[in-house]
């Protein structure tokens, strides 16, 4: 019987899951975030400095300690939209912004039933946070994202069917 033998993060990530499954706690997904991704967007991260080859050139220089992931268990009532960009899945929220390798298809599935709606194929809105629709575009938090041709009805029945559901 061969057993998987996973870094020291990786076990603690799988007990926290097993401890939320035994509280009856869904989890979504677990995002990472690098200390070094600077403000969360694509390509803001910077290389580590290199270390001289010889002993002769060792010069003071700044070091920067290895990055270390950090796991986030997102509430779905904390989800502003989900955003996907350069192959990866862009969770903003009130707690900053996270991204995770997944599709947006796979996160529309299961986050339907929390009242999320696609407003075009890049954005997955909850529409708890929808402010205001003006033309194409939706107000979500601070955000405008632009509303497609092709999902303009069934986002915009989606939404009137979340307001009328709420008032």
């Amino acid at each position: 019987m061969s057993r998987k033998h996973h870094s020291p993060l990786v076990n603690i990530l799988l007990v926290l899951i097993a401890l939320l499954t035994v509280a009856d706690i869904t989890v979504i997904g677990l995002c990472l975030k690098t200390p070094d991704s600077g403000s969360g967007k694509p390509g803001t991260s910077q290389k580590p400095t290199e270390r001289p080859d010889t002993p002769e050139e060792t010069e003071p220089q700044e070091t920067r300690p290895t990055p270390v992931s950090t796991a986030t268990v997102l509430s779905t009532g904390d989800i502003y939209y989900l955003e996907t960009h350069d192959r990866l899945l862009w969770y903003h929220t009130t707690k900053g912004e996270f991204s995770v390798r997944a599709s947006l298809a796979s996160a529309e599935k299961q986050l339907a039933q929390y009242h999320f709606s696609r407003c075009n194929q890049c954005y997955l809105v909850n529409l708890k946070y929808v402010k205001a629709v003006e033309n194409d575009f939706v107000h979500v938090n601070t955000d405008h994202l632009e509303i497609s041709r092709r999902q303009r009805a069934a986002f915009l029945t989606a939404v009137a069917s979340y307001i009328g559901g709420v008032l």
